[in-house]
């Protein structure tokens, strides 16, 4: 079981059928995503960040390093996805700074695959 960390809400799963449950989450929550309770540890993850401002965003709101990792993943049965999504479409081509995307409104998404 593997979380990936993506920056958009996107389904990539690596079989068919496939359901997905989303459920929209806090940033409080998102950060909690990123701590083992079990074992008192950092949790691992797979970052599939594609922009590197988009990375430096992300873990300024959740605390934890995660880089940019332009990567295509395929999510397999038991797998989640914390998707971090901004709420306003932006214009195709534009690669925003990470001033402009700390100044827009987003929103967490936590998708499970089974």
């Amino acid at each position: 079981m593997v979380l990936y960390v993506y920056n958009t809400t996107i389904a990539t799963p690596n079989y068919s059928p496939a359901t997905i449950r989303m459920i929209r989450v806090s940033t409080e929550h998102a950060k909690e995503l990123f701590f083992d309770r079990r074992t008192g540890r950092k949790a691992e993850f797979v970052s599939a960040i594609g922009h590197q401002s988009a990375a430096t965003v992300i873990s300024r709101l959740l605390g934890v390093d995660i880089p940019a990792n332009r990567i295509e993943a395929k999510q397999e049965n038991g797998d989640s996805v914390l998707a971090f999504k901004l709420k306003t479409r932006i214009p195709e081509g534009t690669i925003l700074s990470v001033e402009q995307m700390q100044a827009l409104d987003y929103e967490f998404w936590l998708m499970y695959f089974s």
